[in-house]
């Protein structure tokens, strides 16, 4: 399963330093299907060939409401 973390925090009260959410929990949002195409070649560029790993949902704000 790929992980997302999240960036170390500066503050005692924030979110801990790491905080792991695995890929398939994720949605990226974007304004134009250009760019849901071009984020979604990379995220894909990213994972290791036949990981298994789902890549997260990336769409339009139009799309997903």
């Amino acid at each position: 399963m790929a992980e997302a973390a999240a960036e170390p925090s500066t503050s005692p009260s924030d979110v801990p330093d790491e905080t792991f959410v695995p890929s398939h929990r994720l949605l990226a949002l974007t304004f134009s299907n250009k760019a849901a195409a071009e984020m979604t070649h990379r995220i894909r560029a990213e994972l290791p060939a036949g990981c298994g790993v789902e890549p997260p949902k990336v769409q339009t704000f139009h799309a997903f409401c």
